[in-house]
């Protein structure tokens, strides 16, 4: 526990600088393959971490709370963590740094009117990254011993009323 929400402030923060360092690459006035190869390059290993990232401090949560039992809502938290960091991560990528692209390339003529998709990849990859998270999350609870069970006691006999 504690080093998971350090780490995960150092992830974000990773992020932030290695998008404002793919934006840097695209600010000339004039176009360049360089600077186009550079923002490629960096985006490739932006595109790497928002999966990468976020399924290491997916593990990093579930190895948090079952060796450490949390309990309430700091056990949500660092168990749904991982999903918020998905869905940022994706949005710098995705979003973000697709816009910024087109925009480059518009802005010099070479745009050859694709789109980026980043709906289609949202809509196709939020819900299966959740469920996966709600998988681990489940498997965690379970694992942990307080998850919601059906109304039997403990040693498996009926209750007396």
């Amino acid at each position: 526990m504690r080093l998971f929400w350090p780490l995960t402030l150092v992830a974000c923060a990773v992020m932030a600088a290695l998008t404002v360092a793919a934006l840097q690459a695209l600010t000339g006035p004039t176009y360049a393959v360089s600077a186009l190869t550079r923002f490629d390059a960096l985006r490739g290993v932006i595109g790497a971490a928002t999966y990468g990232l976020p399924t290491v401090f997916l593990a990093l949560a579930a190895l948090t709370v079952v060796r450490r039992p949390l309990h309430g809502l700091t056990r949500e938290l660092v168990l749904w963590a991982p999903f918020s960091l998905f869905v940022v991560f994706s949005f710098l990528d995705w979003w973000v740094l697709d816009d910024a692209r087109i925009h480059y390339l518009k802005r010099h003529g070479r745009w050859d009117g694709s789109f980026s998709g980043a709906l289609f990849f949202a809509i196709l990859q939020y819900p299966v990254a959740g469920l996966v998270n709600a998988a681990v999350a489940a498997w965690v609870r379970r694992r942990v011993g307080d998850a919601p069970r059906s109304g039997r006691p403990a040693d498996g006999r009926t209750r007396r009323i």
